[in-house]
């Protein structure tokens, strides 16, 4: 597992990338974005935790690499401009990093 950003058409990873073992079966994701820090949690253990803040604003990505993939009740919360109401989510297809 791994946090990458995207900026200016150059994908980059941020932090150390987290091995996590046999990916099969529905697993659960959650990703922190509090100000510059930034962790991500692979079911229920945190893997990731990094301070960047190279952007104060932008998009909510989830890639797959190298292997097919399905996501289920991604939520976004906490979004400024989105005040009484959930952003929209749209399929944007392959995004290769």
């Amino acid at each position: 597992m791994q946090l990458r950003r995207r900026g200016g058409g150059t994908a980059s990873t941020v932090g150390t990338p987290s091995p996590i073992g046999p990916v099969a079966g529905w697993h659960h994701v959650r990703v922190e974005a509090l100000g510059s820090n930034l962790k991500v949690f692979w079911d229920g253990v945190q893997r990731i935790e990094v301070t960047d803040a190279t952007f104060a604003s932008g998009r909510v990505g989830f890639v797959c690499s190298q292997s097919a993939a399905t996501f289920d009740n991604l939520v976004v919360t906490g979004c400024s401009g989105f005040i009484n109401r959930a952003p929209v989510l749209q399929r944007v297809g392959d995004r290769s990093l």
